[in-house]
């Protein structure tokens, strides 16, 4: 592999051969909390480690190389994940610490921080997918249960207005402590946080339905058509009618 340097930050200039992805792949083959995948243009699974494997429910690599998200998890939650992929391969644009619920095979749920980054030159190029698993407080500790109430509390009623100082109250915080909080365990601030919510809806929304722009923007929480194209073009890179495009192309 090469690598660039991007600002501060070194990158991935080429594609790894299989055998550097096979070496990525061991690298994170014995950390529980992380879920690593490499994917092709097309959408097919060309490595994994053995989290992202008992995700799936499948009892080996074999059985999930070759196979899509449409394959491999419910059909809601792959429609979602196929059409973000679709997005990133068209703009280029790298998803970063996404958060995002991952459901296995049997339904239980988990928040993970999401990276997608390509690699590889423009003609041959794959994606690479980190998915790290959210350091929130346990449940049963005062502050990880109020955290994940407010969390909850936004889940369930972000398609309305949700006020931070709402969300800090439930969390039995202040507002600065909610703030804190949420960004040490997942890097985004209470606000942000609502505003991924609804863009990851919308995008759900013009993937897998033919509802006018206006209206999902109204069933995502938007104030407007304008605010929704303006918010979401800043989320993904692209207007909802470009996302939604490139997420029904097959």
């Amino acid at each position: 592999m090469q690598y660039v340097r991007v600002g501060e930050q070194w990158t991935i200039a080429s594609r790894p051969t299989d055998h550097e992805a096979e070496v990525i792949r061991r690298v994170f083959e014995n950390l529980p909390q992380v879920m690593f995948c490499v994917k092709d243009v097309a959408g097919r699974y060309l490595t994994a480690n053995d989290a992202f494997v008992r995700r799936t429910g499948k009892r080996s690599l074999r059985q999930v190389i070759g196979q899509r998200a449409s394959e491999l998890f419910p059909a809601t939650l792959a429609a979602s994940y196929e059409a973000q992929d679709r997005a990133v391969f068209t703009t280029g644009r790298p998803v970063r610490y996404q958060l995002e619920i991952i459901s296995d095979f049997d339904g239980s749920e988990a928040w993970f921080l999401t990276n997608k980054q390509l690699v590889g030159p423009s003609d041959d190029r794959r994606l690479v997918v980190i998915s790290v698993e959210a350091r929130l407080p346990k449940r049963s500790s005062p502050a990880g249960a109020g955290l994940r109430a407010a969390l909850d509390h936004a889940r369930d009623n972000f398609t309305e207005s949700v006020r931070v100082e709402e969300m800090a109250h439930i969390a039995g915080m202040s507002v600065a402590q909610l703030e804190r909080g949420l960004r040490r365990a997942v890097g985004v601030t209470p606000k942000q946080f609502v505003q991924r919510l609804r863009s990851d809806h919308a995008a759900l929304l013009l993937a897998t339905t033919t509802r006018p722009i206006a209206e999902i923007a109204s069933a995502s929480g938007y104030y407007d058509q304008s605010q929704f194209t303006r918010l979401f073009r800043a989320a993904t890179g692209m207007t909802p009618g470009a996302y939604r495009s490139v997420a029904v192309s097959p």
